[in-house]
């Protein structure tokens, strides 16, 4: 992870942010093969820089949240994540191939996108999960995807709701419904932009739980939080954000304790127990 952060207490977030971002792009005690890795990514809208320089490791087997302000560039990230943006300059590599380089269908193998606002489609849950089989279609191994398919209702706990349409289900429902369609496409690699927008507390925490749960069963995944108590309960690790680049990345704990997210936010955080779980107030300065 990166421990640059160490020195924002001592500097100022103003001045310590460009020290912790490089050491972002340095050394994580990263896994041997990065799951996601950014190098030297720069990315205009118009004349204007969205993503400046950024270089971060994303580990494999990981919850991932990245925070970060409004405007920031953590969307336009996940989108030269999954490969519909193209960068400026600079590479992302999965799995240690560069995404510029992978077909279509190949890359959908390799990664799953849950992007933000879904319609409701005229069509019931099992429909909607087996779209997730589209990479292999052609493969002619129908046990194979029907096995998927049931796997992954199974894992969001949507089984006893195959057969409802999906424009009958709650908020929380139908966002489990997508992310069971994502989970069906069996990828070791699944993005998440904002998946708690307009979610009830319930929905958020059972979202944010299954992304958890993914992720320490062998899945990566990176995903766009805005609700920091949420970020800090759920992440294995926090990426923070600011203007363009990874200002500071660690474990939860560890961001929570440089004063990053205080700072950038203009908020006091104070941390509360309930039991074994951890939950986090925020206060405005």
């Amino acid at each position: 992870m990166s421990m640059g952060c160490e020195r924002i207490q001592a500097a100022g977030y103003g001045q310590a942010a460009g020290v912790c971002e490089q050491a972002a792009g340095r050394g994580q005690d990263a896994d041997e093969r990065a799951a996601l890795a950014f190098t030297d990514l720069t990315f205009f809208r118009g004349a204007q820089p969205v993503i400046a320089n950024l270089s971060y490791e994303v580990r494999g087997g990981r919850l991932t949240c990245l925070v970060g302000r409004n405007g920031c560039g953590k969307s336009t990230l996940l989108g030269l994540a999954g490969g519909m943006l193209r960068p400026q300059s600079g590479t992302v590599r999965l799995l240690g191939r560069e995404i510029a380089a992978l077909g279509e269908r190949e890359r959908a193998r390799e990664l799953a996108v849950l992007a933000q606002g879904h319609t409701a489609p005229a069509m019931r849950v099992r429909e909607l999960v087996a779209l997730g089989r589209y990479p292999y279609r052609g493969d002619g191994d129908i046990a194979a995807d029907e096995e998927a398919v049931e796997g992954a209702l199974g894992i969001t706990g949507l089984a006893g709701l195959a057969d409802v349409w999906v424009d009958r289900l709650s908020g929380g429902q139908r966002q489990r419904a997508h992310i069971a369609l994502a989970v069906a496409q069996e990828t070791p690699v699944l993005l998440m932009d904002e998946p708690t927008t307009y979610l009830d507390a319930a929905g958020c925490h059972e979202v944010l739980r299954l992304a958890r749960q993914l992720a320490h069963a062998g899945r990566t995944v990176l995903a766009v939080v805005h609700d920091l108590d949420l970020a800090l309960r759920y992440a294995d690790e926090i990426a923070v954000m600011d203007d363009g680049r990874i200002a500071c990345s660690g474990t939860p704990a560890a961001v929570l304790a440089q004063g990053v997210l205080q700072e950038l936010f203009g908020v006091r955080i104070r941390t509360f127990e309930d039991g074994d779980e951890a939950g986090y107030l925020l206060f405005p300065r």
